[in-house]
């Protein structure tokens, strides 16, 4: 799980980028975006957070970690 959050949070740095190429008005290619939000929806939204709530989570409650 943890190289999955290192791979969200490489994806979100490169975002910020692109982010700022829209802000100084230069031109960014919009099929990137698009790739790079739908990293974002599938891995990291529904593989990634699936996994944090079917198994690491469930496993801190059953270790005593209150909910």
């Amino acid at each position: 799980m943890k190289k999955e959050h290192e791979a969200t949070k490489l994806m979100l740095r490169v975002l910020g980028k692109v982010c700022e190429t829209f802000e100084s008005q230069q031109e960014a290619n919009p099929e990137h975006l698009e790739q790079m939000v739908e990293f974002i929806e599938i891995f990291a939204d529904r593989c990634h957070h699936g996994k944090e709530e079917d198994l690491l989570f469930r496993a801190l409650e059953e270790g005593g970690m209150p909910r």
